[in-house]
């Protein structure tokens, strides 16, 4: 299962699409807090949290930050336009990948797949 979120529709919509046919459960969300509510009422794992980094709110790394504080396990993905930005997420330390903004949908299933297979931070390799 990967939790979606961006806020540009268009994005999210291609995003969410080319997960879906690849056959992932996909949950979406336009901003950090529905993104949030979310979190706190699936009943199943969610095993990637793929976020837009710049976001109004609530940025993409905030999110991280909270959605981890809840669910310590799940992998975690950053997507932007604007990859400097990226250098200031120093406080979620190495444990994220990122995708520059604009991806093909080719590059987002291979980076996909790719963060589920790799190794967790505990060592243990993705059951997703």
């Amino acid at each position: 299962t990967i939790l979606v979120v961006e806020d540009n529709e268009n994005v999210r919509r291609l995003t969410v699409d080319t997960l879906k046919i690849q056959g992932y459960e996909v949950l979406e969300a336009a901003c950090g807090e529905e993104a949030m509510a979310m979190v706190g009422g699936h009943a199943g794992t969610i095993h990637l949290l793929l976020s837009d980094l710049v976001m109004p709110r609530m940025m993409g790394d905030e999110l991280v930050l909270r959605v981890r504080a809840l669910l310590p396990e799940i992998r975690v993905m950053l997507m932007s336009a604007y990859a400097e930005h990226v250098i200031d997420t120093g406080r979620l330390g190495p444990d994220f990948s990122f995708i520059a903004k604009p991806f093909s949908t080719r590059e987002l299933r291979r980076k996909v797949r790719e963060e589920l297979d790799a190794e967790n931070p505990q060592g243990k390799a993705s059951s997703a």
